[in-house]
């Protein structure tokens, strides 16, 4: 009998009789009854371990919400749609600060402008001030993403993996506090 481990569901992954088997971890099961007196003789089934493309996977997925959490703040009080035009925005801004005066050359600007009853003007200085800050933050954050997941791809055993995390959780802490 060779008992490989517990695996994720549960169960123990064995090979007894030649055969390999998932055993429900139930003491009414003959073949847990087998490994249970296996066990009583010292020995110790290994624990549940991911593969390394499994805890990589696993990595990454972290990683991902770890960074939408940290952006999560710089987005909050936007309709899900609206950080789309912000690129385009921003060119708009930077057109009337470069002098444009025609409103058919900064469409949504005008169009925020007129609901708040505000200039272009104003309107693309606060979208200047804002786009700036972002750009900061997002730098930062995707910098990062491309740190850690070239991290997660090298990496060649858990070890890596939590080097990894621990390094790019601390780099992501520091870029938040600046």
């Amino acid at each position: 009998m060779e008992i490989h481990g517990y695996t994720q569901s549960g169960s123990i992954d064995a090979t007894i009789n030649g055969k390999r088997m998932s055993v429900p971890d139930a003491p009414g099961n003959r073949h847990r009854r087998m490994i249970a007196e296996w066990e009583a003789e010292g020995n110790t089934i290994p624990p549940f371990a991911l593969s390394l493309n499994e805890a990589k996977a696993e990595a990454r997925a972290t990683m991902l919400a770890a960074l939408k959490e940290a952006e999560a703040p710089y987005l909050a009080g936007y309709s899900n749609g609206e950080p789309y035009s912000w690129d385009r925005k921003a060119r708009e801004a930077d057109a009337i600060a470069g002098g444009e005066t025609d409103p058919a050359k900064f469409p949504v600007i005008a169009a925020e402008a007129q609901a708040l009853g505000v200039t272009p003007a104003d309107v693309a200085a606060v979208v200047q001030t804002k786009a700036t800050l972002f750009a900061a933050i997002s730098g930062a954050l995707s910098g990062i993403r491309q740190k850690w997941g070239a991290a997660i791809d090298a990496a060649t055993d858990q070890d890596d993996l939590d080097a990894a995390a621990t390094a790019c959780q601390a780099a992501l802490t520091a870029a938040l506090s600046t």
